[in-house]
C-alpha cells in the first residue's frame, strides 16, 4: 500500500527526520500566509509574473536587474531595488497596488535613484521596513533599512524621499544621509567666559563646568557623545571676592559661558537639533543644558523684558548661564564612544525595537607593513630649543601700568623676534621669564616716607605662556 502524504505546512528550521506528517522543510514558488484566526504557515500558490509599466517617464531600461524587494502590506506597496547599467537609474522603485483600480492601472514609480548607491547586478539587497512617528513629523512615516554585503548598511525615509529631501549636493552628504550610522561630532566644544551686564546674578561663580554635544538627526537618531571640552571657571571663583579695581573683579563678571558646539553644519546633513551636555567639574553627572535647532536658535523670555538670545540662528554658539535644571544623561550614553554599526553585512532583521545584523564585517583590517623600515632622524638640540626673543633686545616689549597694576608684554613689538624672517614651527610653546623686583613704601602720616626695594625677589617665570601656531 502506498501512503500518499500531501504537503500541508512549512517548517524550515526543523530536522526532517523529526517532522510531523505533511511537513515540508523547503518549498519553491509558494507563499506562506498568516491569519488572525490562529492558522499559521498556510501555503498558497505563488502568483505568476506580470509585466508592469512605469508611471510617466520614471521607468528603467532593459539593461536593469531587480536585486531585492520588501513589502509594506499596510500601505499596499512593494519596494524593489534596481541595478541599471545606466548608473543614475539605479535605486529604489515601488508599486502602489493600493491606489490602483485594477491590475491594468498598476504602475511602478521611482522613489530615489542615484549612481552613489553603488549597486551591482549580481548583489542581493536584504531590506526591512519600520513605521512610526519620528522626529521629522507628527504623522506616521515609513523607513526602509537595507544592506547588500558590499556597501555600509543604509536607510531611506520613504516620506522624505517622496518630497525630494535626499536631493542634496555632493556625494559625501548623500552618503551620510542614507547611512544607517549617524556619527557624532569628532570635535570637542570650545567654552569661553563672557560677562552680561544686564544680569546681576552669577551662577558660574564657585563652579567648574565641562561640556559635550550630541547630534539629533531628522529621523530621531541620537549620536554618541562628542569629545569633552576643557574645564571652565570664572575669575570670581579664584580671586576669592577681591573686587578692588586693578586687583579683582566684581561678582557679576564672567557670569555666562559661551559654548561653541563645533558641529560642522555644512558637512553633516540631516541635523535636526544640537544637544548641549554639561556637568559641574569633570567627574559629576552629565545633564542636558539645552537642545535646539541650530538654524532657529534659542530665545528665552525673562519676565516682561525682551527675550534674551541664548543662541542666534546658525551662529554655532550657545550662552550658558547655569540657570536651568536639565534632565540627567544616562551613564550608558556618555560612556558609549560610538554606535556599533558594521562596515557591511549580508543579513539583517528588526527584532522588537532593535536592528540586528548577521554575517557582518566590522573593524578595519591591519595594514600590511611587511618590509617597512622606520628610521629615527635626530635633530641637534639647539634647533629645537633656543631663544626666540633675545634677552638683549626686549626694549619696548614690557611696560608697567600703575593704574591697572599690570605688566603688559607686547609680542607685536618690532623687537619681539630676532628678525622679520624668524621661523617658528607650528605647535611651538614659548616660555617667558623676567626679573620682578617690586618697590614698596611706608609713611608715618607725614612727610617721612621709607622706600624699600626687594632685591632678593626671584625671577618670575611663566611657562607655556604663548602658544605659537
Amino acid at each position: 500500500m502506498i501512503d500518499r502524504i500531501k504537503p500541508k505546512f512549512l517548517s524550515s528550521d526543523q530536522d526532517e527526520r523529526l517532522g510531523a506528517e505533511g511537513m515540508m522543510t523547503e518549498a519553491l514558488n509558494v507563499s506562506i500566509s498568516n491569519y488572525d484566526e490562529g492558522d499559521e504557515g498556510v501555503i498558497k500558490n505563488m502568483k505568476s509574473n506580470e509585466e508592469i509599466e512605469p508611471a510617466t517617464d520614471e521607468g528603467v531600461g532593459d539593461d536593469s536587474t531587480v536585486i531585492g524587494k520588501v513589502e509594506d502590506p499596510s500601505a499596499g506597496r512593494v519596494y524593489f531595488f534596481v541595478h541599471s547599467d545606466t548608473a543614475s537609474e539605479s535605486g529604489i522603485y515601488y508599486i502602489d497596488a493600493a491606489s490602483a483600480t485594477s491590475s491594468s492601472t498598476t504602475k511602478y514609480k521611482k522613489l530615489l535613484t542615484s549612481s552613489l548607491f553603488n549597486f551591482t547586478s549580481d548583489m542581493f539587497v536584504k531590506a526591512d521596513i519600520i513605521k512610526g512617528t519620528f522626529l521629522s513629523s507628527s504623522s506616521e512615516e515609513t523607513i526602509i533599512y537595507f544592506t547588500d554585503n558590499v556597501n555600509p548598511p543604509r536607510k531611506v525615509n520613504v516620506d522624505r524621499a517622496s518630497t525630494g529631501e535626499y536631493g542634496v549636493s555632493g556625494s559625501d552628504r548623500f552618503e551620510r544621509m542614507i547611512s544607517t550610522i549617524k556619527g557624532a561630532s569628532n570635535k570637542a566644544p570650545v567654552a569661553s567666559l563672557g560677562s552680561d551686564s544686564t544680569r546681576d546674578v552669577n551662577n558660574i561663580n564657585d563652579n567648574l563646568f565641562q561640556f559635550a554635544t550630541q547630534i539629533i538627526y531628522t529621523d530621531g537618531e541620537e549620536s554618541a557623545v562628542s569629545p569633552y571640552s576643557g574645564v571652565v571657571f570664572g575669575r570670581p571663583t579664584y580671586l576669592n571676592a577681591l573686587e578692588e579695581a586693578g586687583f579683582g573683579v566684581l561678582p557679576v563678571v564672567d557670569n555666562y559661558i559661551n559654548v561653541k558646539h563645533n558641529v560642522d553644519l555644512a558637512v553633516i546633513p540631516d541635523i535636526a537639533k544640537i544637544r548641549i551636555l554639561c556637568r559641574a567639574s569633570n567627574n559629576a553627572s552629565w545633564f542636558v543644558a539645552e537642545e535646539y535647532d541650530p538654524a532657529v536658535g534659542v530665545e528665552v523670555a525673562i519676565g516682561t523684558s525682551t527675550p534674551a538670545v541664548l543662541a542666534a540662528p546658525n551662529s554655532g554658539t550657545y550662552k550658558f548661564y547655569a540657570d536651568t535644571l536639565g534632565s540627567l544623561v544616562s551613564p550608558t550614553v556618555f560612556n558609549k564612544p560610538y554606535d556599533n554599526v558594521p562596515l557591511k553585512a549580508k543579513g539583517q532583521s528588526i527584532v522588537r525595537d532593535r536592528l540586528m545584523y548577521s554575517n557582518y564585517t566590522e573593524g578595519f583590517a591591519n595594514v600590511d607593513c611587511t618590509g617597512a623600515i622606520l628610521t629615527a632622524q635626530y635633530d641637534d638640540e639647539n634647533s629645537t630649543f633656543g631663544e626666540l626673543i633675545l634677552s638683549s633686545e626686549v626694549d619696548g616689549m614690557f611696560s608697567f601700568s600703575n593704574s591697572n597694576k599690570s605688566i603688559d608684554i607686547d609680542f607685536l613689538n618690532p623687537n619681539a623676534f630676532v628678525d622679520d624672517a624668524t621661523d617658528v614651527a607650528g605647535g611651538t610653546r614659548a616660555t617667558v621669564s623676567f626679573d620682578w623686583r617690586p618697590t614698596g613704601s611706608v609713611t608715618d602720616g607725614g612727610d617721612n616716607i621709607l622706600t624699600c626695594v626687594f632685591l632678593d625677589q626671584p625671577a618670575l617665570r611663566v611657562a607655556n605662556l604663548v602658544p605659537l601656531l
